[in-house]
């Protein structure tokens, strides 16, 4: 053992990692925070932030209220897919979709139809026996509960600490961008919080959970790569059966009501003319300034990605946790994605929170957050189309920002993080810190054993 010093009664070795007590200490260095920056920045973003938590009430006051609210919003075409699906017509037609659209109530000349793959029809099968204005109430309160469970979940997960790090995500940029829209990306955010907190406990229902992320397959390549390799690595096959019930019960649901969904579906994704679009994601960006005409180039970041997450699985395979390591995975996934729009970063709440909470400096960190979301923010305010391509830069933003906040975080053991995180034992940091350090030393000493 290495001399002792003592430092403000907690006592250090010399052979003690120096960026374990750092982190270890991080109360510390949030006080240390020069206080006018601070101020300044946090009077920046809270009027920001309040603004967008306004959002919530006046969406569902817009909608109750406005009768054209519902009919020119993204949800317009989830509710004509379901009309026409309780009629046993083909849910994909772009022809009668916009017939039903227009009477609602749709301005734009060009109508919207509904692009999800069959496992998702079974979400907008109780609209079509709705009146549009009371199918809009009942998908946004879905939406908002959506939201409140992924919160809540995420929470529970970090050991419900007394702070209020978890209400953030309420304020996510992109949550609020999803409500507004109408969109499905809030089911998706839903059954990926409640696999990543199931599981290790249960698998069934974790495998449940996940397949409600077929909604959106493009959002999560290389995740779900990686997801099928951990199950077979681990012979996991309950998560594989819960997961293949769920599908097979939603389908089963849909081709009750009609039963060539596939094929229509097929058929609408080869004229519906999507690929000729500019996509505001990189994955499309470098399609149009190589060869717009090759789709294949659309899906080359995906390959790339699924190649790293493949590798950096193997890396970590031993000690694996969805919680940590799935969160980077979750952010390259849709950073890389094929198709995405700015609604879609939903998904990215559960790795957002964890970056808060995993950072070595919870303020910095939040403050971060507060910086990002307030710039998209206020492009929404200003009146920036959510398909814009001025939302671009988010998702790689996002992803900087992670990176750059548990890069340098100790493994905090889950257990213990509501200690580092309650007001109320800070105090008493002193005494425990000793325990803390000395769990942190064993798990970075079993990290240089693995690599």
């Amino acid at each position: 053992m290495g001399q002792n010093e003592n430092r403000g009664g907690i006592h250090l070795s010399d052979d003690e990692p120096r960026a374990t007590v750092g982190s270890a200490l991080s109360t510390r260095a949030l006080r240390r925070l020069s206080t006018p920056i601070k101020s300044a920045v946090l009077a920046l973003i809270i009027p920001v932030l309040l603004v967008s938590a306004l959002r919530w009430p006046l969406e569902f006051a817009q909608i109750l209220n406005d009768p054209h609210a519902a009919a020119n919003k993204d949800f317009v075409s989830y509710w004509a897919a379901g009309k026409l699906l309780v009629s046993h017509r083909n849910p994909y037609d772009a022809r009668a979709a916009r017939t039903l659209e227009k009477a609602a109530g749709y301005l734009p000349s060009q109508g919207l139809t509904m692009r999800n793959p069959p496992v998702a029809l079974f979400l907008v099968v109780p609209l079509g026996l709705l009146g549009i204005k009371w199918a809009v109430f009942l998908w946004t309160l879905l939406i908002a509960a959506c939201v409140a469970v992924a919160v809540r979940v995420v929470w529970t997960m970090h050991a419900r600490p007394p702070n209020k790090i978890h209400m953030l995500g309420f304020v996510f940029p992109a949550a609020i961008s999803c409500l507004a829209a109408g969109q499905t990306s809030a089911f998706a955010l839903v059954g990926l919080t409640l696999f990543l907190c199931l599981n290790k406990r249960r698998p069934f229902l974790a495998g449940v959970s996940i397949a409600v992320c077929a909604i959106k397959p493009h959002l999560f390549l290389p995740f779900g790569a990686v997801l099928l390799m951990w199950i077979i690595i681990n012979r996991l096959w309950p998560v594989i059966l819960g997961a293949v019930t769920a599908l097979v019960a939603s389908l089963a649901i849909v081709m009750s009501f009609h039963g060539p969904v596939w094929s229509e579906y097929f058929a609408m994704l080869t004229t519906d003319g999507v690929g000729r679009d500019l996509i505001a994601v990189t994955s499309s960006l470098l399609r149009f300034a190589i060869n717009r005409n090759e789709m294949w180039l659309q899906f080359v970041p995906a390959m790339l990605g699924i190649l790293w997450a493949v590798w950096y699985f193997r890396r970590h395979r031993t000690g694996w946790d969805w919680q940590t390591m799935g969160s980077l995975l979750l952010l390259v996934s849709l950073f890389v994605a094929p198709y995405s729009w700015f609604f879609d970063e939903i998904i990215l709440i559960p790795a957002i929170l964890h970056g808060i909470y995993a950072s070595s400096n919870q303020l910095r960190a939040g403050l971060g957050f507060g910086v990002i979301s307030c710039v998209a923010t206020v492009e929404g305010l200003a009146g920036v189309p959510l398909y814009s391509g001025l939302y671009m830069w988010t998702s790689a933003l996002w992803l900087g920002w992670y990176v750059l906040e548990t890069r340098q975080s100790a493994p905090v053991p889950e257990a213990n993080m509501h200690m580092l995180l309650d007001p109320g034992t800070r105090g008493d940091m002193a005494a425990q810190m000793p325990q803390l350090v000395q769990q942190d030393n064993n798990a970075l000493a079993l990290k240089r054993k693995r690599t």
